[in-house]
C-alpha cells in the first residue's frame, strides 16, 4: 500500500494526475495492528490518495480511521426487493426456483443480496445441468447447510418434553453427524420461538439466554459447553411455563 500510493498514476490517452483511490473490502477483518498502519499511511498520503473502506461492522474499524472518514450506511435489503431481483436472475440464467425457494434464499442472506446470489450459484451447480429441475426450499436449505423446519420444529418440541441428559445429547448429533453449526441452530429456535405464543415472561427470558450464546460463540467458546447451555435455557423455559400455568390454575 505504501508504495502503490507514493506513485504516480497516468494513462497513454488521458492527463497525468497524483490524485488515488484505493478501495479495501472487508476492513472490519483487519486486525487493530494492520488498521493502526493503514492509518499512518492514510495521514502520510493524505494529500493524493484517497481510501474507500467497505465493511460490515464499522465498531470493528478503530477509531483514529473512523474520525478521518465519512460514514455512508447501507441498510440491508428488504425480503421483496431480494426476492424479485433474485427471480429476474434465476430467469435470465434458465433456472426454475420456487417462491418457496425465494423465501428460504431471502432469509439466508439477511439482506445481502451477493450472499443470496452465491448460495443460488451453488445450489444451481450442485443440480447440474437439469432444465427441467426445479429449485425449492429444501434443496437450498441442504446446499447452505442449514437445518430444515421440520429438523427446527422437531428438535423444539424435544427440548420442552424430553430430560435434559437426552437433549443435549440430540443436538450434539445434529451437530457432529449433521453438520449444522451451533450459530445456526441458535438462530433458527430464535425463529421458531417467536411464533409461538408463549408467555411473555417466558420468550423474554428464553431471548436474552439465546443472545448470551450467540455472543459466547462470536467469541470462540466452546460449541458442547454452549450446546450444553441451550438446553438448559429451554429447560428452565419448561419449568416456567410450567409454574405460570400451576400459579394461573389457583387463580
Amino acid at each position: 500500500s505504501n508504495t502503490f500510493s507514493s506513485g504516480v498514476v497516468g494513462s497513454d490517452t488521458g492527463p497525468r494526475t497524483n490524485l488515488k483511490l484505493i478501495i479495501l473490502d472487508e476492513a472490519d477483518q483487519m486486525t487493530n495492528a494492520a488498521q493502526n498502519s493503514l492509518r499512518r499511511i492514510m495521514e502520510i498520503y493524505s494529500s493524493n490518495v484517497r481510501f474507500c473502506l467497505i465493511c460490515n461492522f464499522m465498531n470493528r474499524i478503530i477509531p483514529p480511521i473512523q474520525s478521518r472518514c465519512t460514514g455512508f450506511r447501507f441498510p440491508p435489503l428488504k425480503a421483496e426487493v431480494v426476492k424479485r431481483r433474485t427471480a429476474e436472475i434465476a430467469k435470465m440464467e434458465g433456472l426454475r426456483v420456487s417462491d418457496c425457494a425465494l423465501d428460504t434464499l431471502a432469509e439466508v442472506g439477511q439482506g445481502d443480496m451477493r450472499r443470496v446470489l452465491n448460495c443460488l450459484q451453488v445450489t444451481a451447480m450442485s443440480l447440474g445441468p437439469s432444465p427441467d429441475f426445479m429449485i425449492d426450499r429444501e434443496i437450498v436449505l441442504t446446499t447452505a447447510g442449514l437445518p430444515k423446519p421440520s429438523e427446527i420444529s422437531d428438535l423444539l418440541q424435544r427440548l420442552m418434553q424430553e430430560p435434559f441428559k437426552a437433549c443435549v445429547d440430540w443436538v450434539v448429533m445434529m451437530h457432529q453427524a449433521q453438520g449444522y453449526s451451533v450459530e445456526d441452530l441458535v438462530a433458527a429456535l430464535y425463529r421458531a420461538v417467536l411464533r409461538i405464543d408463549w408467555p411473555n415472561v417466558v420468550i423474554v427470558q428464553l431471548m436474552i439466554r439465546l443472545a448470551d450464546i450467540e455472543q459466547r460463540l462470536s467469541a470462540g467458546a466452546s460449541s458442547y459447553i454452549q450446546i450444553a447451555s441451550l438446553v438448559s435455557a429451554f429447560t428452565e423455559a419448561r419449568f416456567e411455563i410450567e409454574r405460570l400455568k400451576f400459579d394461573l390454575h389457583f387463580k
